[in-house]
């Protein structure tokens, strides 16, 4: 399970607010049959944190997992904010 404190700024659509993402298997193809991979999107407005929380039915397994933090926006001066990652 990983989680972590998520904030933006200004108004961006919905498909841009900050996301964590974990994915564990074959990281070279999302799209594979052996791929695992679980995404948690913010969904408050601007300026307000939130803790995004994701987990995966292997985590108990070895292996190489992939955590990404994302935010994009195209909108102008606005900023996203990632704090207190915690991995467990």
């Amino acid at each position: 399970t990983a989680s972590v404190g998520v904030k933006h700024t200004g108004t961006v659509a919905a498909a841009e607010k900050p996301a964590i993402v974990l994915q564990y298997g074959n990281l070279f193809d999302p799209h594979s049959s052996t791929a695992v991979r679980t995404r948690a999107l913010s969904t408050v407005g601007t300026d307000t944190w939130e803790t995004l929380t994701v987990s995966s039915a292997p985590l108990s397994r070895d292996g190489v997992y992939d955590l990404r933090l994302q935010f994009y926006s195209t909108a102008s001066g606005v900023e996203g904010y990632f704090s207190d990652l915690n991995i467990s």
